[in-house]
């Protein structure tokens, strides 16, 4: 990039031999105030850790192009961390979740989970018992673990797809179509009849989820995909 090769030659012409090599570049713009009054435009050449708790930026005024060092202080690694997460967390959508299936998911865990009551009628051994107890009590969970943690994330690159110990993720770029209607056998994620058919190409050939907020995931989902058209409540090509 022009800008950033016009950075580079700044930078090695104002700093000390074998500086430049310990220095990123790069071609952000930021809010920074210049002693010549200009709030805006400055360009970041690049940044060099202090010692201590400073942080010192390199950057220089587009209006006065005077360079000057930006001094604020070092971010700690839970502070930059936390911005990491909170740069790539996007909305979280929980499924919906239909009211039969809310019923076959609970009735199939309690029923799972009051085997070991038979136990208690029927004496067994000590050892035996503990064993089917604590398998029914994880085995009852499955299903509720599905249950609660179904739940979709759009964030700037990729949709991502989260149930129980699964995670899917579909490149915004790559999703070739959304629909209401089932087009082809595929990955259900979905917790309701209610589903949107995601067309994506992986060798289930789609994924199906059930959003709960179905108007808002439509609209954040269709500005990520810009190489698709949205007519009604489906995403086309």
């Amino acid at each position: 990039m022009p800008a950033e090769a016009a950075g580079q030659r700044f930078l090695e012409r104002i700093l000390p031999a074998g500086l430049f090599e310990s220095i990123e570049a790069g071609t952000r713009t930021f809010m920074l105030e210049c002693s010549c009054g200009n709030k805006r435009d400055l360009w970041e050449a690049g940044g060099m850790k202090a010692a201590g708790t400073e942080e010192r930026t390199l950057a220089r005024c587009e209006t006065c192009q005077k360079a000057t060092w930006q001094r604020k202080r070092k971010k700690t690694e839970a502070e930059r961390r936390q911005e990491f997460e909170d740069g790539i967390r996007g909305r979280v959508y929980l499924s919906s979740r239909a009211w039969w299936a809310s019923l076959v998911v609970w009735s199939s865990a309690a029923l799972v989970w009051s085997l070991p009551l038979f136990l208690v009628v029927e004496p067994q051994d000590p050892a035996w018992a503990a064993g089917i107890s604590l398998a029914a009590l994880f085995a009852g969970w499955i299903g509720p673990w599905f249950w609660l943690t179904t739940r979709y994330r759009i964030t700037d690159q990729a949709l991502h797809v989260n149930s129980g110990p699964f995670h899917v993720e579909l490149d915004l770029i790559r999703i070739q179509e959304v629909s209401e209607r089932r087009k082809s056998l595929g990955m259900s994620f979905a917790l309701d009849t209610k589903f949107l058919w995601v067309g994506y190409p992986m060798a289930f050939g789609a994924v199906l989820v059930s959003p709960r907020e179905r108007e808002l995931f439509l609209r954040e989902l269709a500005e990520g995909c810009r190489h698709l058209r949205r007519v009604g409540a489906e995403l086309v090509p």
